[in-house]
């Protein structure tokens, strides 16, 4: 009879992870557990961000994000112990540059690794006050030997390690921690917008052999070269999908949320695809869906012509030849892709989790609260998922839980070392 009055055995909490993306447009929040399978989804419309997708007023934001973390915890019954959200382009910056040091002792540690590091961060004038965001090791050479991949223990003299770094003013970071403050929420790590993107779009081939990841957002439209498994480089241009709606408020004399309603109308992103008698009724007006067609089209031409341009002039069209993945809310739109082929002369697709597309290499979702099926709006979440279990849950690919039934091929695998160079991160 003991045995009844035995203190029952405590549950041990399962760790999750709340990931975030501060869309210009929508707030989107996900929830991992511990075996990195996606639990819950949310979303709804952002407030208290300005133009440009830029937190403005944070009262507002903070208690919808609030709201929304509390929502996905609740349908995964799952409390989350880490945060981790998206960072907007436009805030970031980004470079590359060598660290060079010498290996007296002749075998190379973790060490060396970080003097590679120190010497290669400030080999570049940055700002003072600078967050460091990611580190990530592109390559490394030792003794003139090249594509070393794991240089820990090999016998040498002089390694040579190349980084690609992005950084964030440091005001910004103060800001989206005082946002996740006022929502009660644990500070969160970061991770970039236009990185996120790339993880959850490209397949792992597209990022060994070369591909551009597109994000044509509401705000602005990033890009991310890839090659070698690691980001190249990073821009953005500042024109989005808000320059589709207010192109469609000039022309037709309209309102921003009657734009909004005549852009989720099927209308395609190329005029010759609308039905030329086909119409809209927009309260007492009847809008010709070939005439806002055209409208579109022009503007996306104007935006992929941008995107070639700076491509071309920055010496990474090589790699943007060798295809292009377009990800994003106005990636949607019927006949993008059409376009954008037109415009690149290169090939073109479209971001997506169909399973003719590629495999995740996290465990599928639970269906009957997540979809991502078909969702290029929802990449970047879906990316930022990925870098969570590999860089939070350090859910590498020996440690997978139950594999997706579909078959295809991997995401790309990116593993920051910004956790080991904390004291470097410090110094910044």
């Amino acid at each position: 009879m003991s045995g009844w009055f035995q203190a029952a055995a405590l549950p041990v909490p399962e760790r999750a992870v709340v990931v975030v993306d501060l869309g210009a447009q929508i707030f989107r929040v996900g929830i991992i557990d511990g075996e990195g399978c996606t639990l819950a989804l949310q979303e709804a419309e952002a407030v208290g961000v300005d133009r440009q997708g830029l937190l403005q007023d944070l009262a507002p934001a903070a208690e919808l994000l609030g709201k929304l973390v509390r929502r996905v915890e609740t349908l995964a019954d799952h409390q989350a112990d880490e945060i981790l959200t998206t960072v907007p382009g436009p805030l970031l910056r980004s470079y590359s540059s060598d660290g060079k040091v010498a290996v007296p002792e002749g075998v190379v540690e973790s060490g060396h690794l970080l003097r590679a590091a120190e010497h290669a961060v400030f080999s570049e004038e940055i700002s003072p006050g600078s967050r460091l965001v990611h580190a990530l090791r592109r390559g490394c050479r030792l003794d003139g030997q090249d594509h070393v991949v794991r240089p820990m223990g090999l016998a040498g003299h002089r390694l040579v390690v190349d980084f690609f770094w992005v950084l964030l003013e440091q005001r910004a970071a103060e800001t989206i921690d005082q946002l996740f403050s006022m929502a009660d929420l644990p500070k969160p790590a970061f991770i970039a917008s236009p990185l996120a993107t790339a993880i959850g779009g490209l397949t792992r081939d597209e990022a060994i052999l070369g591909a551009v990841s597109i994000d044509l957002g509401h705000a602005a439209t990033g890009m991310t070269v890839w090659k070698d498994e690691v980001p190249q480089a990073q821009f953005h241009l500042p024109c989005g999908g808000r320059h589709l709606t207010g192109d469609l408020r000039q022309v037709f004399q309209v309102s921003s949320e009657v734009a909004l309603d005549i852009m989720k109308s099927q209308i395609p992103a190329v005029a010759e695809m609308a039905d030329e008698e086909g119409r809209i009724r927009v309260g007492r007006k009847r809008i010709k869906r070939r005439k806002a067609a055209r409208v579109l089209q022009s503007r996306l031409e104007d935006t992929f012509h941008r995107v070639r341009g700076l491509l071309s002039t920055q010496g990474y069209w090589g790699e943007a030849n060798n295809g292009i993945v377009l990800s994003g809310g106005v990636s949607r739109l019927e006949g993008v892709q059409a376009l954008a082929e037109a415009v690149f002369e290169c090939p073109v697709r479209i971001a997506g989790m169909e399973a003719e597309d590629r495999q995740w290499t996290w465990p599928p979702t639970h269906e009957e609260i997540v979809s991502l099926k078909a969702r290029p709006d929802l990449v970047t979440l879906a990316g930022a998922m990925e870098f969570a279990r590999l860089n939070l849950l350090n859910l590498g690919s020996g440690k997978r839980g139950p594999q997706p039934t579909t078959t295809g091929v991997p995401a790309p695998q990116v593993h920051d070392l910004r956790g080991e160079l904390g004291a470097l991160q410090e110094g910044l």
